[in-house]
């Protein structure tokens, strides 16, 4: 296969978004990483004791110890050995296969550190348990690792090392040598079906799926990854692994898993081939909402204030989809049989709804989702219906402060306790807003600019009329109310708010302030 054109920027850029992604989601990620670029960037010179620590996790636990956690407690079987080694009793059965027979027979067992012990899985069969103690052989002799990390530093390429551990180990599998190899630092890129799956459905990768020599290409496409990028060979093999699920981390799920991948937590989905094809949109169309990247989300988004489409809409109401479809496909679905139409879908009944969506073979929608979506449509026209709309109901401009005296003197009649209120009106003098500010006793009521005017900015008010009323029956203006006029209409002209008048209702008169000259308008 013929290498796409080397792309420096694109290739570090790579590296590092998937770095940073999974830096992001996995602690296990965090702690691995900087281990394997460490190992990596040193090799040959790693020290023995890494080598040894290895050997006893892929035997025992089939995966590297490289988590803190794990390498002390390989660490700990090591040391144990080593222990035993000097302080075998002449005639007494030998503590390295003490603790094999411990490991297989009773690993709970106390006052011993097994591999179970360790919290390494015990090895479970004859074969194992021999493996078991050829590792701990060859781990109690410094010269035999130190052979082994010599011949390893000679070995012209990944095949050569795997034949090397397998001449010495035999019982090991070809991947699992491939995971050692791989977390003592040996610039391995090995061909996981998963790993490769992920770079033939990135673009610039090319289509490593259809390559004849997969092995070869894999190596070639990751070799120029970490050409351009700081991390080496190894560390980049990883970050591939990690995010297609082919290296096992146990605080994440994979993102690009070759079977089900999260195209919505992906953040190569925009570059992706796989989410363009057809089988891609089905699998989209199955993720739930839950699994999309938060500022994709229709419920957060709306909260951000962003607008939201018909379907987005729908898919908050719905709030989940079916087996088959996410909520905003359902969503979609759901707008589809109604020609598109939210007026065609208001139109509907429940029952009508469920037998459209039946007979277009569209799952998911019972008798609560229809309900829902029936109950949110209704509520929607009512929100905009001419009997709901207050700007419907307040008819014509107020132009006199007689309106607002025949408007209110029934209301304020026979009342013994004064009312303030404010008419928050638009740029046509329209009131957009009538709400009482405040109620006080026979002889006044608390009024402050700040409680005025705030309700008054809340609404965008283009101007306002205050209205109160005397309940002894004349109209007439206390000097509190000449005082009280006179604030408000400084507190709204600095503002830029109108106070068009200050109409004070009486029993059978009115006073308004802009009749008599007193608010300049």
């Amino acid at each position: 296969m013929t290498l796409p054109p080397s792309r420096a920027l694109s290739d570090a850029a790579f590296v590092e978004k998937l770095k940073s992604a999974l830096w992001d989601l996995s602690a296990e990620v965090r702690e691995t990483l900087p281990v394997l670029a460490a190992r990596g960037a040193a090799w040959p010179e790693i020290g023995i004791d890494v080598i040894r620590e290895e050997l006893v996790a892929i035997v025992c636990d089939k995966w590297p110890a490289l988590i803190p956690t794990r390498r002390r407690r390989a660490a700990q079987i090591i040391a144990e050995w080593m222990r035993e080694h000097h302080h075998t009793e002449t005639g007494a059965m030998s503590e390295g296969n003490r603790l094999v027979a411990l490991a297989a027979e009773n690993p709970r067992e106390k006052n011993h550190s097994t591999p179970a012990e360790c919290g390494l899985t015990s090895p479970k069969t004859l074969s194992a348990q021999r493996q078991l103690e050829h590792v701990r052989t060859f781990c109690l002799s410094s010269e035999s690792v130190a052979q082994l990390r010599k011949a390893l530093s000679n070995a012209r390429n990944m095949d050569d090392a795997i034949a090397v551990v397998h001449k010495r180990f035999d019982r090991l599998s070809r991947n699992r040598i491939a995971l050692f190899l791989a977390a003592i630092g040996y610039p391995l890129a090995h061909p996981w079906r998963k790993s490769v799956t992920f770079l033939s459905r990135f673009g610039h990768c090319g289509d490593l799926s259809t390559d004849r020599d997969v092995t070869t290409t894999y190596r070639d496409v990751v070799g120029q990854l970490a050409h351009h990028h700081e991390y080496p060979l190894g560390a980049v093999d990883f970050l591939i692994s990690a995010y297609s699920g082919a290296w096992r981390i146990e605080d994440m799920q994979p993102i690009c898993s070759h079977i089900k991948p999260r195209c919505g937590v992906c953040v190569f989905r925009n570059e992706c081939l796989y989410t363009k094809t057809e089988s891609g949109r089905r699998a989209a169309q199955r993720r739930p909402v839950r699994e999309w990247v938060t500022s994709e989300r229709p419920r957060e988004r709306l909260l951000q204030g962003r607008e939201l489409t018909d379907s987005e809409l729908l898919a908050i109401v719905i709030r989940t989809g079916s087996g088959d479809l996410s909520a905003v496909e359902l969503a979609k679905r759901i707008l589809e049989v109604a020609d598109g139409s939210l007026f065609q879908l208001l139109r509907m009944s429940p029952h009508q709804l469920m037998e459209r969506l039946r007979a277009a073979g569209v799952k998911g929608v019972g008798q609560a989702k229809a309900a829902e979506l029936k109950a949110a449509l209704e509520l929607g026209a009512r929100a905009v219906s001419s009997e709901t709309d207050e700007r419907t109901k307040l008819g014509e401009a107020v132009t006199r402060s007689r309106h607002v005296f025949e408007r209110y003197r029934a209301h304020y009649a026979g009342r013994t306790q004064e009312e303030f209120r404010i008419l928050i009106l638009d740029t046509k003098h329209r009131v957009v807003r009538d709400a009482v500010v405040s109620r006080g006793t026979l002889d006044a009521s608390i009024v402050h600019p700040r409680d005025v005017f705030r309700l008054a900015l809340e609404h965008a008010a283009s101007a306002v009329i205050f209205v109160h009323n005397h309940p002894s029956g004349d109209p007439t203006p206390s000097r509190e109310d000449k005082s009280l006029t006179q604030r408000l209409a400084e507190a709204g002209q600095l503002l830029g708010i109108r106070v068009l008048d200050h109409v004070i209702i009486g029993a059978q008169t009115y006073y308004s302030f802009a009749d008599e000259g007193e608010i300049r308008t």
